[in-house]
């Protein structure tokens, strides 16, 4: 697909896709994530893609900013956070806010969050009438995961509100 914030691009036509599945991480944990999000993935030799479409019925409160990297924290966003190497010791993490804007980072069992890797990947964002579209491409090259035929990847969605004040995961 084009990384360009809209979803009619042919390449999503087939793409697996998840809906109304976020829970509650925060302020309460366990209960319907609202606003609805929809997520569509697939994946190349040499990418993965992502689309998010976070709905929200008042668009035009949507918190997003055009900041450097890595100072989203305050925004609305959407994120995926993989475990490559199949341990579960460690993970990327990759968020982007309404407008595009990335924040990386790198998560391990003993040193926590690190956000000094600023690794090369495309996103793209926009404000829509129901909320807001993100779109991610994640060249492969860049990261270390196990290869060969059957390769296993474990993920985490994630999207943030911070205007509503709640998180929701899947």
């Amino acid at each position: 697909p084009v990384i360009d914030g809209s979803l009619d691009d042919p390449a999503w036509q087939n793409a697996e896709i998840l809906e109304d599945i976020f829970l509650t991480h925060y302020p309460a944990y366990g209960s319907l994530f609202t606003p609805k999000t929809k997520i569509m993935m697939s994946y190349d030799a040499d990418n993965l893609y992502f689309a998010f479409y976070c709905y929200d019925d008042q668009p035009e409160r949507i918190k997003t900013s055009i900041t450097k990297h890595d100072g989203i924290g305050g925004d609305d966003w959407v994120g995926f956070f993989l475990y490559m190497n199949g341990t579960k010791q460690s993970m990327y993490q990759f968020i982007v806010n309404p407008s595009g804007i990335q924040a990386d980072m790198i998560y391990t069992a003993t040193g926590g969050e690190n956000m000094s890797p600023d690794w090369v990947w495309y996103s793209s964002g926009k404000i829509v009438k129901d909320g807001y579209i993100v779109e991610v491409q994640l060249p492969l090259k860049n990261f270390r995961f196990k290869d060969g035929k059957d390769v296993a990847m474990h993920i985490l969605f994630r999207r943030t509100s911070n205007r509503l004040g709640n998180i929701g995961t899947w």
